[in-house]
């Protein structure tokens, strides 16, 4: 028999208090048959002192030693003169403060080795720091580890369960941050860990709260967590609860279906058997100190390893106390913030980190990048806190809780970076930002601009916080100088194409920035389409890419016959930012000032040759009978008379020459056809200038060219237009190049020519290798001409607006691979907002390498916004 011991209590008043010290009396009076009973009086253990050189001796020829029954906690195993040796696993029954066995080494090489091994296959970190990764699996769940690490060594591990577990690790760290609130510390706890240990204390596995069935398990592999929050602000001591399910992977509707329906159940299971909707009394508070003691139970493991300091939690003493007192109450108000739960999906090719309440339920869904499962677990716990209750991550700062939730002043007390344990092994590499991995560091003196993704270029060991502090501030005002000097004189060094990354806008629910990576060599093209019905905000994108062209210092060309780009149509702000360097060049005025009818020279594999005049016949003839419809019997005869015409007169030939010769002739079929164009030839367009180059317009000084179209008929202005890209084109297979990029804008593209050997289609196919980048705009994409029309989807970057009923299946699907994920596309559009787009393309990733193509909801960044980064 045994008797009971107060710990770290200090109350002496409650019955059950005196009724364990008159126990102990009387137990330590049945000891011998001599004793007799006195009261105050207990049985105590004797701990002898271990010699610790026979120890070392053992720990040295061994590979691992258990050490079983102990009479000390794990922060003896913790202690600094105990540097080289490794806790690797411990197990508890939570009846008591004693632990049945605690298995220790100081072969540390070899868990290094395995769990570098089993590690390296999925994170981008160069030095996996291990002893933190086996001080957070020993304050979730004792067995993981040692199970883990067991299989590898037999060769038969299961490679899923080894990532859903680290993605158990790195979830709780996210949400450590997440939910981190200066009157709130949090505790995770394995509902598979719960299990386990009620079966153990005598508590019903098959029946009641804690059965398999009700909580929803298959076996020792399900990811839920639940968080458990201790609040004190001096008077009450509140619990609150926070179901967390953990998904890895792909991560489909179907996936998500499931992760809601168990949040539903752990959530209605905790109110049902712990809130006042359990009548028995008994139970309810059976229960409820059944969570509080596993919840101190892993406290305790966290406060020993230093993942927590008891300097980081107020009133940690007296906390303790109430608990084990039971002076406490349960809160519900975690619902008002966060619903029922938390759905925790780290996410195959996703690299934003989102986080929203769901429309359809009362549930919290945050999605993080898959790299961060394998990435995080290494990263030191209260470094991770910091940083993201810092703004340093690119969660949306509305959804952490510290804003949220009114904070109490009085008991503030913020972690403090400078008592994080020094000690901790992490990897040692260079600190970088999201946007660091080209421009370095974009704006990092904003908060709306923190974008640290946690990779391996994120350096989390404790020791360099304020040297890499110091490191990114003068980082940071460097490249603020270098850049405001390049948009004021205009004159300053060209960045390199490779680090020109043009802003979209902010992913919804996150403060994760998409970027067209324009110069990034991995880019299938330069290519742009933008899709919406009128007054989504397609024109206001637009301009604001232009100014993000500019700021890069690159040159635009607008073809603009829609009037959305006319002087008192742009934006004020865009006027203001780019002053002089909008150039305006009105057609009606001036002519387009190029010659339709010029010989171009063709690039025959590095022979240059002119082609023949048939060549430059058929492509005009081409080009007037899309505007025009002509008849076959047209377009022979009007082939013949340019033939002709050009045989006569030459480079000196016109359309005033093609007009004079149909006039006057008598032939009905020339009549005819004149009849049909007369529109173009009555007003020839052209000036012939031969002395344009596009040179002139493409110089990389941060310009903006505007080819005013207003004022022509729409059949004159298409004709342009339609020249004017072959011109373009036929000049970018003789200058360009890959690394000399032409924008060029064009609105209301359904009016263009998309056959196969348009000009449209020409540049959307091979105008990469020559720097052609068509950025292309409309708002019916059901409405293009041509038989390749389809070439428009070869746009490596897609922005989608708020897009006409109709188009809504086709956008859908030509943006995913199955059924389930159009569906979900579908039901994105439908609910775009004003501003608002997804975004289909390339993300550069959170080490630096360019995404396969991800489609994000992102909010257009505001020109207020921009004017406001360097």
């Amino acid at each position: 028999m045994n008797g009971f011991g107060l710990g770290k209590s200090t109350s002496r008043d409650s019955n059950l208090i005196k009724f364990s010290s008159l126990w102990n009396s009387f137990i330590s009076s049945t000891n011998k048959v001599t004793d007799i009973y006195q009261e105050n009086l207990t049985l105590v253990n004797y701990i002898p002192q271990l010699n610790q050189a026979e120890l070392d001796s053992v720990f040295v020829s061994s590979g691992w030693v258990t050490l079983l029954n102990l009479d000390v906690d794990l922060s003896y195993f913790y202690d600094d003169s105990k540097q080289d040796l490794l806790v690797i696993h411990y197990s508890d029954q939570n009846a008591s403060n004693q632990y049945e066995s605690v298995t220790v080494t100081n072969n540390i090489q070899q868990y290094d080795y395995l769990l570098n091994l089993y590690i390296k296959n999925y994170s981008s970190v160069e030095n996996i720091n291990t002893n933190e990764i086996i001080k957070n699996f020993n304050a979730i769940n004792g067995q993981w580890l040692l199970r883990l690490i067991s299989d590898k060594q037999r060769q038969r591990g299961n490679q899923h369960v080894f990532r859903e577990k680290l993605s158990i690790i790195s979830a709780y760290k996210e949400l450590l941050g997440i939910l981190s609130h200066q009157d709130i510390f949090w505790v995770p706890i394995a509902l598979e860990e719960v299990l386990r240990v009620s079966g153990m204390v005598g508590l019903s596995k098959t029946e009641g709260l804690f059965s398999a069935k009700n909580l929803g398990h298959s076996g020792s592999t399900s990811d839920d967590l639940l968080m458990m929050g201790v609040e004190f602000t001096g008077e009450v001591l509140k619990l609150h609860f926070l179901p967390v399910e953990v998904k890895i992977g792909i991560n489909d509707s179907s996936v998500r279906i499931k992760a809601k329906a168990q949040i539903e159940n752990t959530y209605n299971l905790l109110m049902q058997f712990l809130s006042d909707e359990n009548t028995d009394v008994f139970m309810k508070k059976y229960y409820l100190n059944f969570f509080v003691s596993m919840m101190t139970s892993n406290l305790e493991k966290m406060v020993s390893s230093g993942i927590y300091t008891v300097d980081t939690i107020i009133n940690y003493e007296e906390i303790e106390e109430r608990l084990r007192m039971g002076n406490f109450e349960l809160s519900n108000e975690m619902l008002d913030y966060y619903g029922k739960g938390v759905i925790f999906e780290f996410t195959k090719d996703q690299n934003a980190r989102t986080s929203q309440r769901l429309s359809d339920a009362n549930i919290s869904l945050i999605k993080v990048p898959e790299i961060d499962a394998y990435n995080v677990v290494s990263y030191n716990t209260r470094k991770v806190i910091h940083d993201i209750s810092s703004g340093l991550f690119d969660f949306d700062s509305d959804f952490l809780l510290s804003n949220k939730k009114v904070k109490n002043e009085i008991n503030y007390h913020p972690i403090d970076t400078d008592t994080i344990n020094t000690n901790s092994r992490v990897a040692d590499s260079e600190v970088i930002s999201q946007d660091e991995a080209y421009d370095h560091i974009d704006n990092f003196s904003k908060s709306e601009e923190y974008s640290f993704p946690l990779t391996e270029n994120l350096d989390y060991s404790d020791s360099k916080l304020i040297e890499e502090q110091n490191y990114l501030d003068t980082e940071s005002k460097q490249n603020d100088a270098v850049v405001i000097d390049e948009i004021k004189n205009n004159e300053a060094q060209i960045k390199k194409l490779s680090e020109k990354r043009l802003l979209i806008g902010k992913v919804l629910n996150s403060n994760f920035n998409i970027n067209w990576e324009y110069g990034h060599r991995g880019l299938a093209n330069r290519h742009m389409l933008i899709t919406g019905k009128s007054g989504q905000g397609k024109t206001y994108f637009i301009q604001t890419l232009l100014h993000e062209f500019s700021k890069k210092m690159l040159n635009v060309l607008i073809v603009d016959y829609t009037d959305g780009f006319l002087p008192n149509q742009l934006d004020t702000k865009l006027l203001q930012s780019l002053g002089d360097r909008i150039r305006h060049k009105i057609i009606y005025q001036d002519l387009m000032p190029l010659n339709p009818f010029k010989i171009q020279k063709i690039d025959l594999g590095g022979l240059i040759i002119e082609e023949q005049p048939l060549d430059m016949v058929e492509r005009v003839v081409q080009i007037i009978d899309f505007v025009f419809n002509l008849g076959v019997q047209q377009r022979t005869l009007l082939t013949e008379n340019i033939l002709e015409g050009y045989r006569l007169n030459g480079q000196s030939y016109t359309f005033s020459h093609l007009r004079e010769d149909l006039v006057n002739s008598e032939d009905t079929g020339k009549q005819n056809l004149y009849g049909r164009i007369s529109t173009l030839l009555k007003r020839d367009p052209f000036s012939y200038d031969n002395n344009f180059s596009w040179k002139d317009v493409f110089n990389n000084t941060g310009e903006i060219h505007i080819f005013q179209l207003k004022g022509f008929q729409r059949q004159i202005q298409q004709v342009m237009i339609e020249f004017m890209m072959w011109d373009l084109f036929q000049y970018a297979t003789k200058s360009g190049t890959e690394d000399t990029p032409l924008p060029i804008v064009l609105d209301e593209i359904q009016n263009l020519n998309f056959s196969a050997n348009s000009p449209a289609v020409k540049i959307l196919r091979e105008g990469r290798k020559f720097g052609l980048s068509g950025i292309f705009a409309t708002q019916s994409l059901d409405s293009m001409k041509g038989t390749d029309s389809e070439a428009i989807y070869n746009a490596a970057q897609q922005v989608h607006f708020l897009p006409p009923d109709s188009q809504v299946k086709n956008l859908a699907k030509s943006m995913t691979s199955s059924a389930v994920d159009a569906r979900e596309v579908e039901s994105q559009l439908k609910t775009l907002h004003k501003g608002e787009a997804i975004i289909n393309g390339p993300v550069l990733n959170n080490y630096g390498q360019l995404s396969p193509p991800q489609r994000n909801v992102v909010k257009i960044t505001s020109f207020e916004e921009r004017l406001d980064r360097p």
